[in-house]
């Protein structure tokens, strides 16, 4: 059993953007599945540069604000009460292009 409380959760920085501050709810290893369950705050104009998990899944859940997520060179507005899944192997990028900030709920899963 896990229970998380984002309150509890400090904030660190993502790998792809020591600008972006993500909490951490679910780790690799306490499932069986799940490698990482975070919420992601994308200050306005950040972004995380295109990269591909080649073992990992990736789904995204819009909490608030606006962006861009390209997904293999196609580019797909962001909203909220969206939900993208990335499989492993596409390459993509994420860019807050708002004035707000962008407020994302993702999992990873083994591929």
């Amino acid at each position: 059993m896990n229970i998380a409380h984002l309150h509890d959760l400090p904030s660190e920085p993502v790998s792809h953007n020591g600008v972006i501050g993500k909490q951490v709810m679910l780790r690799a290893g306490v499932l069986t599945s799940i490698l990482q369950m975070a919420r992601a705050v994308f200050p306005a104009g950040a972004e995380v540069a295109a990269h591909i998990h080649r073992d990992m899944d990736e789904v995204f859940w819009v909490e608030s604000g606006l962006g861009v997520i390209e997904i293999e060179g196609e580019r797909f507005p962001m909203q909220p009460q969206m939900m993208v899944a990335v499989a492993a192997g596409e390459a993509h990028a994420i860019v807050n292009d708002g004035d707000e900030p962008l407020v994302l709920l993702y999992f990873g899963c083994k591929a």
